[in-house]
């Protein structure tokens, strides 16, 4: 009989608030951060998690006001307040380059993170979320929030592909590595009728 691996629930303060994580070990291979979506929280990465924690340090945080996360004070959810707690978890553990991994409103906040701190990004992985913004979204002050640095280096030449796009098909994800944009599956409207 196989004992699953459990994590270890840990907390940090980070842009004024206590957030909590779970730590699936396996330190010294690379970090893997978990994002979930709105109504998620870190258990909702526990079956994934559990299938490559062997392989990854994996760390999948409770956002703000989710699981056992502190709520914001100021009542403040935007994308640039998600994007600020994880920069202060991220130096609070000092993370290096590492893998982020986000579901749906993580995800939005996963690729608005990769905009403001590419050098933290090895690689972004994006699940249930595209890119495209509303018109509303996508004036000029959104815009600056979500823009990439123009001069993409070579190991992120999704980036300046990325940066300014507000039109970008529903059927457009950043998957895997993330160095090219990938098509993912299609649906049965866009496929056609499935026999």
């Amino acid at each position: 009989m196989t004992t699953r691996v459990q994590p270890r629930d840990k907390t940090v303060t980070a842009n004024g608030l206590k957030l909590h994580y779970l730590d699936w070990g396996a330190v010294g291979r690379p970090v893997m951060v978990l994002l979930h979506g709105l109504r998620g929280h870190a258990h909702s990465w526990d079956d994934f998690s559990a299938a490559v924690c062997q392989e990854y340090h994996v760390l999948a945080l409770d956002q703000r006001g989710r699981g056992e996360s502190d709520w914001a004070r100021d009542g403040d959810y935007a994308t640039p307040a998600y994007v600020a707690d994880l920069a202060g978890f991220c130096q609070a553990l000092k993370l290096d380059p590492f893998i982020l991994v986000g579901h749906s409103m993580g995800g939005r906040n996963s690729m608005a993170f990769t905009a403001r701190y590419p050098e933290k990004v090895q690689k972004l992985i994006v699940v249930d979320v595209g890119p495209t913004l509303t018109p509303r979204a996508a004036s000029a002050s959104a815009r600056k929030s979500w823009q990439c640095p123009r001069s993409s280096t070579p190991s992120r030449p999704w980036c300046s592909t990325w940066a300014g796009r507000t039109n970008m098909p529903r059927t457009e994800s950043f998957a895997g590595a993330c160095s090219t944009p990938q098509r993912s599956y299609p649906t049965a409207k866009s496929a056609g009728a499935m026999t």
